[in-house]
């Protein structure tokens, strides 16, 4: 560990390790096997309680404990501001106990004193995986110990720095929230623009025409294994193929409409590519039909209209032979899908 020497401290700051600013406390687990010992009253945390947890304070987790529980295990009653890190499936995470609770021997937690900050702490310690994980061993999986957590570098500025530096972190975090906001704002804003050109290009008085008059639509293989042509095309949405035959083969240029779970994003797929049993292979006939033009319309339909699967979203092929489209001429369709690109690429 090299973090001592590389880091430079300001001059009022200095380097000490966790082990020496606070208590470090391990968590346990109750028999399972007694009932009295669960359900009760002790919040209890694990590693999983913390997956996909994004608040810097926690309360309780799935499951509690009772104060037999406790009394008869390695667990301790942790304080209120008590820093939990993981040590174990997976090392990292870090939160902060908003009230009394025990954890599972898959933390390292540290009691802090009256100088320490828990929340400059948790930063710290948000910043701690990959040198935790650089001194952690294990075979199945790695693990910190409670001898190695302690004497991880710890840097320690004066008390009123910590509650700075806290309060810099939250006003940048506080920054990036907006901005965060804003973004998924005007996304939704553009994608809300683009699906109105689209509809805005299809809206012309043209002859109208069946998708079974224009269109080759492939149902599909489910693939197995590989038995010739290995690697030549590649295959789209399944990790293998029973035998390579034209039938599943689509051509350049051709969509892929989802026929089972993701129904509603057809995608242009611009070389040739083996075609699974879960999607739906759409060659146009290009005399009539600019594979592109093609390919926009759909993203204009709500194929979500013709599924009449409760559990997973589907389509059938019947259906969709039956859709009906605009078909212009193809200088039209030349025109509108060289507009569309432009305004995409405005976009």
């Amino acid at each position: 560990m090299n973090i001592e020497k590389n880091m430079k401290l300001p001059r009022n700051w200095f380097m000490t390790t966790i082990g020496e600013v606070g208590i470090v406390a391990s968590g346990g687990t109750p028999s399972t096997q007694n009932k009295d010992y669960w359900g009760k009253e002790i919040p209890w945390i694990t590693p999983s309680d913390l997956s996909k947890y994004t608040k810097k304070t926690i309360s309780h987790g799935k499951r509690n404990i009772s104060k037999e529980g406790l009394h008869n295990s390695s667990t301790k009653l942790l304080p209120k501001g008590t820093i939990l890190f993981s040590s174990r499936a997976p090392i990292g995470y870090t939160v902060i106990a908003q009230n009394e609770l025990t954890t599972n021997q898959g933390f390292k937690n540290l009691i802090t004193t009256e100088s320490l900050s828990s929340e400059y702490v948790y930063y710290y310690f948000k910043t701690l995986k990959p040198l935790a994980e650089e001194v952690a061993s294990g075979t199945t999986f790695l693990e910190l110990s409670a001898q190695k957590f302690s004497k991880l570098p710890f840097p320690l500025p004066p008390f009123d720095e910590q509650i700075d530096i806290v309060a810099k972190i939250s006003e940048l975090f506080s920054t990036l929230d907006c901005v965060d906001n804003y973004l998924i704002d005007l996304k939704n804003k553009l994608l809300t623009y683009r699906h109105s050109i689209l509809n805005d290009k299809f809206k012309g008085k043209w002859k109208h025409q069946k998708w079974e008059n224009i269109l080759n639509i492939k149902n599909g293989k489910h693939y197995k294994g590989i038995e010739n042509e290995k690697g030549k095309y590649p295959i789209y949405g399944s990790a293998g193929i029973i035998n390579y035959t034209n039938e599943y083969l689509c051509n350049e240029n051709s969509i892929i409409i989802g026929r089972k779970g993701t129904i509603n994003k057809p995608l242009f797929i611009k070389e040739k590519f083996w075609n699974i049993d879960t999607a739906f292979g759409i060659e146009v006939n290009q005399e009539i039909l600019n594979p592109k033009f093609f390919y926009y319309f759909t993203l204009t339909y709500n194929f979500l209209e013709l599924n009449q699967s409760s559990t997973i979203p589907s389509l059938t092929k019947s259906k969709l032979l039956k859709i009906d489209m605009p078909v212009p001429d193809l200088k039209t369709q030349n025109n509108i899908v060289i507009e569309i690109e432009k305004s995409f690429s405005i976009i």
